[in-house]
């Protein structure tokens, strides 16, 4: 019963983010989900989005990174290619 609620919780959620799959959404449902869970519903979002970075309108880019660092950060133009600034947070 316990594998059935699992496997009807992801399907679930990989619906959703098809048939209407923002990034809030999503961040929304992994809010609700029991910490058990939570990666399954990382792993079915990461799997369903087509390519990173995620873009969402004109200027919205979302960048994902599943594993483990200390610290990430941007490096550009904007900031002068300084590694130390635009530190991002989890």
């Amino acid at each position: 019963m316990r594998r059935l609620k699992f496997v009807l919780f992801i399907l679930l959620n990989f619906y959703t983010l098809i048939c209407a799959g923002s990034f809030q959404e999503f961040l929304n449902r992994l809010a609700v989900a029991p910490d058990s869970l939570k990666p399954a519903v990382v792993d079915s979002f990461m799997r369903a989005v087509p390519h990173f970075p995620l873009r969402e309108g004109d200027s919205t880019v979302y960048f994902l990174f599943r594993g483990n660092a200390g610290q990430v950060t941007v490096v550009g133009d904007a900031n002068n290619w300084n590694p130390q600034a635009f530190a991002m947070t989890r």
